[in-house]
């Protein structure tokens, strides 16, 4: 089995692509604004729709709420949820997409 990769805190187009051309499975784009590494939906968005379909995307939110999840999926292509101490849910499997 292979070791699957995943680069998070990405905030460029060009970081993206490095990563990406170098073989990395996953980028973590970080939507908790209290870090240095954050990027809203829109940025992120940008970045994504430029990217080729080899690498696959991750979400990461610190404390969201349900809201909060819903704007950034209805915003960008993103591929799973990597979510730390939501606010108002327990079930993730109410926005339809795999989660860590």
């Amino acid at each position: 089995m292979r070791t699957k990769l995943k680069i998070c805190g990405i905030t460029t187009l060009s970081d993206a692509i490095v990563c990406s051309e170098s073989g990395v499975d996953w980028l973590g784009f970080n939507f908790f604004k209290e870090s240095p590494r954050y990027i809203s939906a829109e940025d992120a968005g940008k970045i994504i729709a430029q990217l080729n379909n080899s690498v696959k995307t991750a979400a990461i939110l610190v404390r969201p709420t349900r809201d909060q999840i819903i704007e950034i999926i209805n915003v960008i292509d993103i591929d799973i949820l990597q979510i730390y101490d939501p606010l108002d849910f327990k079930d993730l499997s109410i926005f339809g997409l795999k989660s860590i």
